[in-house]
């Protein structure tokens, strides 16, 4: 069907004379007369024998009411298509029509000869304003002078900047508003021939598909700008944190993290998190996570440990480390966070050491001062006190009685320091008489 369209066009070309209205030339459709006579010059209306014939030949008696139908109309009564073949024509027209993104079409000189109801929406130009204009009249950021001199650098040249490419540039409404668009342009060529026969090339069009991109701009904003404030938040921690996928490739890292290991954001991102593992840890790192993706037995999943780290300059420490999983469309993501401990470390250090100060030094000044009470005694370290038990008094007889063989009574109870210093100073202040007097 759209072969003996074309064939049609092609026949119809070859006899083109004159453009019916300059309604179609704008249009870039030439229809060709067919008469080539005057109305005058018509055989008598009583001899003239008149066909039944499809009525979608031949142009509507009342005037069409827009250039398209106008298009159309003159099209199926040029090419004298058969009313099937106008239904495969409007089809094509009414399926480019349907599209969501707007479609043009635009011969060698840059006027439009296409436009579809996405293009008229989007833009604002009905389709009579479209039909015969310059497609520079949607350029916009400054293309709109220059879009000529492209067209024809192109055609001189063959060197394509745009042509069969997809590319973001400005676009103008009618009302002088510019949007981001997604265009894409790729020529056509009109060839005839059919049938084994050479083609050869008439005329040189392009197609135009541009999609706006004002949502998608607005979205990948609102995205960008959820990801920075995402990126403070974790800047703002004051401990290093780390995002690594199955992998162990670092995938997010906050600014603690650099300033504590040494390495820029650059540094870290797409490298492995085995780099600031110490230890002996960085060459098994890999086994642990694969480990635990087989297994799912968690030894630091989900758990806080003392493990040692190293910086960029070598140089280790002991860190404090939890992990925590997270999964994110499908896939398993680690987060880590990570607190330096060497402070920790250190005041842990010098409050034992203060302790053990402390705990000899009052150690040593007890024994010191129990062997200054020992000495007050007039003791040695460890002796035991004797009795305080006066020696027998002689009798007027003058015999004097022996001292008792019978064993000395038991020592006494250890007495406190103070109160032997108090025993003592009872005896010297209140001495026996008796004692005195022998």
């Amino acid at each position: 069907m759209i072969t003996r369209i074309k064939k049609k066009l092609r026949d119809s070309s070859s006899s083109r004379s004159s453009c019916s209205t300059d309604t179609t030339t704008a249009a870039g459709t030439c229809i060709a007369s067919k008469t080539g006579d005057s109305r005058k010059n018509f055989p008598p209306a009583e001899n003239v024998h008149v066909e039944q014939e499809d009525p979608l030949s031949h142009p509507p008696a009342v005037p069409p009411t827009n250039l398209r139908e106008s298009l159309f109309s003159h099209v199926a009564h040029d090419l004298q298509l058969t009313g099937e073949e106008l239904f495969q024509l409007r089809r094509i027209r009414a399926t480019v029509d349907a599209a969501f993104d707007p479609m043009f079409t635009i011969d060698s000189t840059g006027r439009i000869v296409m436009a579809n109801d996405a293009a008229t929406a989007q833009f604002g130009y009905t389709y009579d304003e479209f039909i015969g204009s310059n497609i520079s009249i949607i350029c916009g950021g400054g293309h709109r002078d220059r879009h000529d001199e492209y067209m024809q650098r192109y055609l001189k040249t063959g060197v394509a900047h745009i042509i069969g490419k997809v590319r973001e540039v400005p676009a103008r409404r009618k009302d002088g508003t510019e949007f981001p668009v997604s265009l894409g342009v790729s020529e056509m060529k009109m060839q005839e021939g059919e049938d084994g026969e050479s083609s050869v090339t008439q005329e040189r069009y392009f197609c135009a598909y541009v999609r706006d991109l004002t949502e998608q701009k607005r979205q990948e904003k609102e995205i960008l700008n959820s990801k920075a404030l995402l990126q403070a938040l974790i800047d703002s921690s004051f401990d290093p944190m780390f995002a690594i996928n199955e992998h162990s490739i670092i995938t997010v890292v906050n600014q603690a993290a650099v300033s504590l290991f040494g390495w820029t954001k650059e540094e870290f991102l797409g490298n492995d998190i085995s780099m600031i593992c110490g230890g002996g840890h960085s060459r098994r790192h890999a086994g642990y996570i694969q480990r635990y993706l087989e297994t799912g037995q968690a030894r630091m999943i989900g758990r806080r440990r003392q493990v040692p780290a190293r910086r960029k300059d070598g140089s280790e420490f002991e860190i404090d480390l939890g992990i925590k999983e997270v999964t994110v469309g499908g896939k398993k993501i680690f987060t880590a966070f990570a607190r330096d401990l060497t402070k920790h470390l250190q005041d842990q250090q010098t409050m034992l050491n203060q302790e053990h100060f402390l705990q000899d030094a009052f150690f040593c000044a007890s024994k010191k001062k129990e062997l200054i009470d020992d000495k007050s005694d007039g003791l040695l370290p460890g002796e035991v006190t004797p009795p305080l038990t006066p020696p027998p008094t002689p009798l007027s007889t003058g015999k004097t009685f022996a001292r008792p063989s019978s064993p000395l009574s038991p020592p006494r109870p250890m007495r406190s320091p103070r109160q032997r210093s108090v025993s003592l100073g009872k005896h010297l202040v209140s001495p026996n008489m008796e004692d005195l007097s022998i």
